[in-house]
Parts: C-alpha cells; structure tokens; sequence
C-alpha cells in the first residue's frame, strides 16, 4: 500500500472518528444529563427536603402584577375562527383590562421567522412604490419572506396597544426575550409599518433578572441554549447553502428548517376541565407521556439545577426562581431549599395549552395557569394559596 493510499485512509478514519465521537457526545447529552436529574429527583432531593423545608411567602392581593407566557407561535394558528386565536384575543384583553397587572413578559418564540410552510401557505413579499406610502399587497402565490400573513394583523395589533388603557392606571409594558424562532422579529417594524410596538422592550440577551425583593429574585430565559439538538437548525442551513440553495422553485422561507413528514398543524380546542399541570406543588407528568418529552422534560429540570449555581454570581442567592419555555411542556419543580423551577409551556396551535404565569410583587410564582375564558385575577392568586 502505497503512501497516498495510507494518507487517504488515514483522513477517512479521522473524519469517521470525529463524526463518531461527536455522535457518542450528543447522545451523552441528551440521555445521561436526564438520568441524572431523575436520579437527584428521587433519592437526593427527597432526603435534603426533609432538613430544608419549601421557601414559603404568602401570596400578595393588591398587586402590582405581572404576567410571563411564551412559545406563542400564532403562525401555528389556522385563522381568526381558530380556538387558540380567539383565546388568545380574550387573555390580552384581560390583560389590558385589569389594573392590577403592571408587566407582560413574552419569554420567546411569538411566532416562526420566516414563517414554516408546514405551518401556513405562502404569505407575499410586501412591495413599495418609492415615494407612497407602503401598502400590502393582496395575497400571491410567490415565495414568502417573512412577511406576517394579514389576518393576524389583529392579535399584532392587541399586542400593540396594552398600553392604551386608563392612565390612572399603572403603564402596561411588555418585555420580549427572543427565542430560537424569533431571529427576524425586529424586522416586523419594516413588514408592518403601521406596528409601532411603542410599548416594546426587545431584549437580544440571553436571559432577564428580575429584582423582585431585598431578597427574592426571578432569572427568565427562552431555554433554547440547552437543548442539545439546537444544531440541526445550522446543520440545515449548512446544507442548504452549500448546496446553491438557489434551484428556481427552492423556497426563501424554509433554509435552516428542519425537514419532517408532517402535515399542517391542526389546531386543538383546550378542554373545559383541568390540565395536567394545574395544582399546586410539583408537576406530575401525564402517563404516557413518551421517552422523547420525559427526555426533555428532564433535560431542562436538569439546566435549572445548574442555572441556579451560577446565575448571576453577585446576586445568586437571591435567585428563587427560574422559568424558561422552549419545551412547550408546562413543568414545575422545587429544590430543596425552595429554589423553584417553573416552564411556561407554550399557545402553540397544535396542542391544547393555554399557559401563563403570575408574577407577584414579593417575588412569588404561581403556575402554569391554564387561560379559560371568565377567569379572573382574584380566581388566579386564590388558586396560588
């Protein structure tokens, strides 16, 4: 065997290695970390609780309030007759009508950039006659590029307005934390023009501390950075570019997605009666439930438990809780020591969640809640005791 031979061989077995042993570290991941937090979950946690009692703090009735939801995702909405749409419109209309909530943080993901064609038909490109006023066009089939499909105009345009309301009362503000979905979200300004979202505060950061009291803080971020199998967005859109990504029918709005059989997203109707994650204490998983999601449900318990020993390092023991999203599965979860775990699920149209979480002013979270039309504030803070 002659010396290009072995070099060849030699480069195919490095390559093949390298592929191997990131392959072995990326099943390490997303399997061993979930074991290990079940572990910690039945045999340590269960010990330490019994010397170190759940941090208690009665809940607050006067307010100022807020609210966090995330994983919205309305492109997953089939249209303003779908349950979710409707839903939706109702809550921000709690939201904007009662006085005792002050903030609104949306922990990511409103909805996809560009939009999935799994999800809705192609939406047109908006085109500007230089020197009129941007108009929108009526609906084409041409390739979208991000452009938000005209029938959602009405949730942009609830979320817009939170702070149009009584001005004796406090003044709504909504904080959006970005999400893996969200990386043409400021582009709305230009797509919308009419959308000013003057009541916006964007944050590209990864995570918001929210100093709550003298000694009770709550740390927010999307989630998404622990999830190991976030490659595959930039494995895709690798691929793709490599590749030309420029055949005449290839479309704009699907590189760097990941590709799958399913159909469009139908939309479910939330039940009349209580969810899995509406009580209090921990979660308990509905059975059934699949390797998969206890996998991830795991994997971000797991992320918590690390987040809250290094989380802002000057004030971390300050820190009680940590809420993310990312998952679109409500969960919540105390440590010993009180320290409390909460996801926020998601409004997706393919499931039936309806999830936000209330903020007090000392500092306590209650949640998730499930979103019913008729709920009240006084009904939300009763169902924390």
């Amino acid at each position: 065997m002659n010396g290009l031979s072995v070099a060849v061989l030699s480069g195919v077995g490095l390559v093949c290695g390298l592929l191997f042993s990131s392959f072995a570290m990326l099943i390490w991941v997303a399997v061993a970390g979930p074991i290990q937090e079940w572990v910690c979950e039945a045999t340590l946690d269960r010990v330490y609780r019994k010397s170190h009692p759940p941090y208690a703090k009665a809940p607050s009735s006067d307010g100022p309030f807020s609210i966090l939801i995330s994983d919205i995702h309305i492109d997953t909405w089939t249209g303003p007759d779908d349950a979710k749409f409707k839903g939706f419109q109702q809550f921000l209309t709690w939201v904007k009508g009662e006085s005792r909530l002050k903030d609104l943080y949306i922990n990511g993901d409103i909805m996809d950039f560009p939009p999935h064609p799994m999800n809705q038909p192609p939406t047109p490109i908006l085109r500007v006659d230089y020197g009129t006023p941007n108009a929108y066009p009526d609906l084409e089939e041409i390739p979208g590029l991000g452009s938000l499909n005209p029938k959602f105009d009405p949730i942009m345009s609830a979320l817009d307005g939170l702070d149009h309301r009584d001005p004796a009362w406090p003044k709504m503000t909504v904080t959006y934390l970005t999400g893996n979905h969200d990386i043409g979200l400021y582009g709305l300004r230009y797509i919308r023009p009419t959308f000013g979202w003057s009541s916006f505060r964007v944050s590209w950061n990864p995570g918001v501390l929210l100093r709550m009291s003298e000694d009770r803080h709550v740390y927010m971020e999307h989630g998404h950075l622990h999830d190991p199998f976030m490659w595959l967005y930039l494995r895709y859109a690798v691929l793709e570019i490599l590749q030309g990504a420029a055949p005449p029918d290839h479309r704009l709005d699907t590189i760097g997605k990941t590709k799958h059989k399913l159909v469009r997203s139908l939309a479910l109707a939330p039940p009349n009666g209580p969810m899995y994650f509406e009580g209090k204490g921990d979660v308990v998983p509905p059975k059934g439930e699949g390797a998969g999601v206890w996998l991830a449900r795991m994997r971000f318990r797991q992320a918590a438990r690390k987040l809250f020993r290094v989380v802002d390092l000057d004030e971390r023991d300050k820190v009680k809780v940590i809420t993310m999203g990312h998952t679109h599965l409500p969960d919540r979860y105390e440590f010993p020591g009180g320290r409390l775990y909460i996801n926020s699920g998601d409004w997706a149209g393919n499931d039936a969640n309806q999830c936000f979480l209330l903020i007090q002013p000392n500092g306590v979270v209650s949640g998730p809640h499930q979103w019913r039309d008729g709920l009240t504030l006084d009904a939300v803070i009763a169902a924390s005791n």
